[in-house]
C-alpha cells in the first residue's frame, strides 16, 4: 500500500495566519505524518504575508513538535540565487549551490542554532527550491545531520551515510512511483480547503505514515530506487522542455498578433 508524509514548506513567523492555523488543525488528525520546513530567519520578502509576527509563533511550534510534528531546517534566510548545478533538477535556484564549503557550513550551522535556540529539535534538511550540491552534502555529513527530505527514491533509502526521504509530488492526488512519497505543499489562501480535504481523505484511508517509522525502516538503496530516481529525473527534464516550447510558442504568437494589430 502506498504511504504518505505531508511536508509544508516556507514556515516562518510572517507567514499567512490562516495557513498557519490550518497546520495547527491538521496536527490534530495526523501530527506524526507532518513535516514542517522552518526558515530560521526569513529575508525573502515574497514570503512575508504580514507586517507583524504571528503571536507566540515559536511557542506554538514547540507545542506542535511535542504533539508529534517533525521540524526541519529550510535554509537560513531563503535568499535564492540562480544556479544550474544542483544535484536535483527541480529548480534553477538555490540558497546553497555553488557556494564554498565555509559559507555553506555557516548558513546551515547558524540556521540550526537559531531553531535550537527557539527550543526546537530540527530533524531533517530541506533545501529551498530543492537546490543543493555535493558541498552541501559534505557540510551535512561533517555536522552529523543526515536526514534529507528530497529525492525520487521508491522509498526511504540509506545512501552514502544519509537517509533520503523521497519527495515526488506537490499534490496529494498525484500518482507516484514506489511505496512512499512526501507531498510537498505550499499553502496559500486559495488551496487551504482542497489541501485539508485531500489530506483528510488520505488519513481516513489510513495511507498516511509516521516520520519516525519511515526513518527507522529506511533500507539500503536497491535497483528499484535507482530506477525511480532516474525515471523522475527524466520526467522533470521533459517537463522543463515542454515549458520552454510553450513559452516559445506563446512569444511567437504574441509577436505575430502584435504585427497584425499594427497592420
Amino acid at each position: 500500500m502506498k504511504q504518505f508524509l505531508f511536508r509544508f514548506d516556507d514556515i516562518h513567523p510572517f507567514m499567512d495566519k490562516d495557513c498557519f492555523n490550518q497546520i495547527i488543525a491538521l496536527s490534530k488528525i495526523c501530527a506524526t505524518s507532518i513535516m514542517l520546513c522552518v526558515i530560521p530567519e526569513n529575508k525573502d520578502s515574497f514570503l512575508k504575508k504580514r507586517k507583524k509576527e504571528i503571536k507566540d509563533f515559536w511557542f506554538i511550534l514547540k507545542n506542535l513538535e511535542k504533539a508529534g510534528i517533525t521540524i526541519g531546517i529550510h535554509g537560513k534566510n531563503h535568499l535564492l540565487h540562480k544556479s544550474n548545478q544542483s544535484i536535483l533538477n527541480v529548480s534553477k535556484k538555490s540558497e546553497y549551490t555553488g557556494l564554498e564549503y565555509k559559507y555553506q557550513k555557516m548558513l546551515i550551522s547558524n540556521g540550526l542554532s537559531i531553531l535550537r535556540s527557539k527550543g526546537l529539535n530540527p530533524r531533517f534538511f530541506a533545501a529551498p527550491a530543492h537546490g543543493f550540491d555535493e558541498t552541501t552534502l559534505d557540510v551535512l555529513k561533517d555536522i552529523n545531520f543526515n536526514i534529507i527530505s528530497d529525492g525520487y527514491y521508491a522509498t526511504a533509502c540509506k545512501v552514502d551515510d544519509f537517509i533520503w526521504i523521497p519527495l515526488k509530488t506537490w499534490n496529494p492526488k498525484r500518482f507516484f512511483f514506489g511505496s512512499l512519497n512526501t507531498v510537498c505543499i505550499h499553502l496559500n489562501r486559495h488551496n487551504l480547503k482542497l489541501v485539508y480535504s485531500d489530506i483528510q481523505k488520505i488519513v481516513k484511508d489510513k495511507q498516511n505514515t509516521n516520520f519516525n517509522n519511515v526513518v527507522d525502516n529506511a533500507r539500503n538503496e536497491k535497483f528499484l530506487d535507482i530506477f525511480s530516481y532516474y525515471l523522475y529525473c527524466f520526467a522533470i527534464e521533459i517537463l522543463f522542455i515542454k515549458r520552454k516550447i510553450i513559452k516559445f510558442i506563446r512569444t511567437i504568437f504574441l509577436l505575430i498578433l502584435g504585427k497584425v494589430s499594427n497592420f
